[in-house]
């Protein structure tokens, strides 16, 4: 049996709408716009993450974003875990976001979770990088 790939380009082109969402919140329509895409991006940053475990680190067992979470901290994968954790309860939050103080609090953690989601992708292609040096057997100097 053949390892599966694991492509980041659909997490690569998320990350690139939510940027463009999260650098224009001029009105209500916009900063709405911004919580959706984090929504969609944080689901497919963690999902994609839990597909990289089980592929890649042989982890199984992962139920959900926390599970996956706490492993990838194990792994040294992210950043800051604890912020993670954050964006899972902004996440669960912006499901019900009806409340301007509740959007305000989600948007302002945005520039957060775009730092991280940017160190997130850069580990998973330094370790998929070295994954194939790796098999090619080549040694980085």
């Amino acid at each position: 049996m053949t390892k599966k790939q694991l492509s980041l380009s659909s997490l690569l082109m998320a990350q690139k709408k939510f940027e463009q969402f999260r650098q224009c919140l001029g009105n209500e329509q916009l900063k709405t716009g911004a919580i959706k895409s984090f929504e969609y991006c944080f689901e497919l940053s963690w999902t994609t993450l839990k597909k990289y475990l089980e592929l890649y680190e042989a982890i199984e067992d992962l139920r959900g974003s926390r599970d996956t979470i706490r492993a990838a901290a194990r792994l040294g994968i992210l950043k800051n875990p604890e912020a993670w954790f954050d964006f899972i309860e902004s996440r669960n939050l912006s499901s019900h976001v009806y409340e301007e103080d509740t959007a305000d609090e989600i948007i302002e953690m945005l520039p957060l979770f775009s730092d991280e989601l940017g160190h997130l992708i850069n580990e998973i292609n330094n370790r998929l990088r070295k994954t194939d040096d790796d098999k090619n057997g080549s040694k980085a100097l």
